[in-house]
C-alpha cells in the first residue's frame, strides 16, 4: 500500500503538524490523517497544504491529537472549523472522561464536579476541539493502546497508564512531564515499510510501545521514525533506542524526521542526532520548510531532497 507522509514546519518554535495520505483505489481513493496542529497560525498552513496538494473539499479520516500541549493542539481547532473539510473522527485522550478513577489521588481537595471543572481549565483547547466536534457531528474516540486509526495501530498509552499519569498532568518535572509521557504512539505496516510516529513520548511510553507492540508480533524496526519530543535528549535513552532501532554500529536503517521550528535551532539535540545515526538512520529537521517522505506515490514536482543532519563529535553538555 503507498503512503505519503509530510512533516510541515510548525513557525518559529518547535511543534507538530503531521498530514499522512495512503492508499489509493477506484473505489475510494485514498484516505488522509492529521496528526497535531502545532500552534494556532500552524492551522492555516495545514489547510492551506491539504487544499494545495489533496483537495479544497478534502475527506479527512481522521484527526489525532497526541496530547493536549500547546505546541500540538491550537491549530487543530483551526482544520475542525474549517467547513470544506468533511471530517470522520477525532482522536484525542480527554482526562475529565476518568474523574471517578482518579478522584481520590486529588488528597480530597476536589468534589467530582470541581474536578471536572478544573481539568477542563486545564485544557482549554481540547474543550473547544470538543465543542466543535460535537457541533458538526464528528465522532470523538480516544486513542489509547490498540486503538486502529486508519492504517495506524495505537502502541501507547494503554488505558492503565494515562489514567495513571493524569494526577501529574500540571507538574513540570526535570525528566519528561507526564503530559509528554501520554503522547500517543502509533505505527503503521505499508508493504515493507514501517512507520512509527511518537509525538512527544519519552522513555516510559517508548518502552510501553514497544512491549505492546512485541505482544501483537509487530516487526518492531521502523523504516521511518518520528524523533520525539524535536530531538530532546531526555526522550529517548540508549536502552529504549535499542529496542527500537537495533543496537550501534549499523547502516542504511531508514530515516529519522525531528519537527522543529524555524528557530529553534539547538534541535534535535547533538548527541540525540548521533545516537539516530549510528544506529543507521538517516536524520532529517524541519528547519528549513515541511518534508516530505513518499512510498508508491509519484514525487511532487519541483521538490528538493532535504539535507541529512551530519554526525558529529562536538556535542553539547546539557539538554
Amino acid at each position: 500500500m503507498p503512503y505519503e507522509i509530510d512533516f510541515l514546519r510548525p513557525g518559529d518554535s518547535s511543534g507538530d503538524a503531521i498530514i499522512v495520505k495512503w492508499g489509493e483505489t477506484k473505489e475510494s481513493g485514498f484516505w488522509l490523517n492529521v496528526v497535531d496542529g502545532g500552534f494556532t497560525d500552524t492551522g492555516d498552513q495545514i489547510i492551506e497544504h491539504i487544499e494545495k496538494f489533496h483537495a479544497k473539499d478534502a475527506k479527512i479520516a481522521n484527526v489525532v491529537l497526541s496530547h493536549a500541549d500547546n505546541d500540538h493542539a491550537p491549530g487543530l481547532i483551526k482544520v475542525l472549523e474549517h467547513e470544506t473539510f468533511t471530517i470522520s473522527t477525532l482522536w484525542m485522550n480527554k482526562p475529565w472522561d476518568y474523574v471517578d478513577e482518579v478522584i481520590d489521588k486529588f488528597h480530597g481537595a476536589y468534589t467530582r464536579e470541581g474536578l471536572i471543572k478544573k481539568m477542563r481549565e486545564m485544557h482549554p483547547y481540547l474543550v473547544e476541539m470538543e465543542k466543535i466536534a460535537n457541533r458538526r457531528g464528528i465522532a470523538i474516540k480516544a486513542p489509547l493502546q490498540g486503538s486502529q486509526i486508519g492504517a495506524f495501530t495505537v502502541l501507547a498509552p494503554s488505558r492503565a497508564r494515562y489514567v495513571a499519569l493524569i494526577p501529574d498532568l500540571d507538574n513540570n518535572p526535570p525528566a519528561t512531564s507526564a503530559s509528554n509521557e501520554t503522547s500517543v504512539v502509533q505505527w503503521a505496516s505499508f508493504g515493507n515499510k514501517r512507520v512509527l510516529l511518537t509525538a512527544d513520548v519519552g522513555p516510559e511510553g517508548l518502552a510501553e510501545a514497544a512491549d505492546y507492540a512485541e505482544q501483537i508480533s509487530l516487526l518492531i524496526q521502523p523504516t521511518l521514525v518520528q524523533i520525539p519530543h524535536h530531538g530532546s535528549r531526555r526522550n529517548v535513552t540508549p536502552a529504549v533506542l535499542n529496542r527500537w532501532l537495533g543496537k550501534y554500529p549499523a547502516d542504511n536503517q531508514g530515516s529519522a524526521i525531528a519537527s522543529v521550528g524555524k528557530n529553534a535551532d539547538i534541535y534535535p539535540r547533538k548527541k540525540v542526532v548521533n545516537s539516530f545515526t549510528r544506529r543507521g538512520y538517516h536524520v532529517y529537521a524541519t528547519h528549513d520548510g515541511w518534508i516530505n517522505f513518499t512510498y508508491g506515490y509519484d514525487n511532487r514536482r519541483g521538490m528538493k531532497d532535504a539535507d541529512v543532519i551530519p554526525f558529529t563529535s562536538d556535542v553539547e553538555d546539557d539538554d
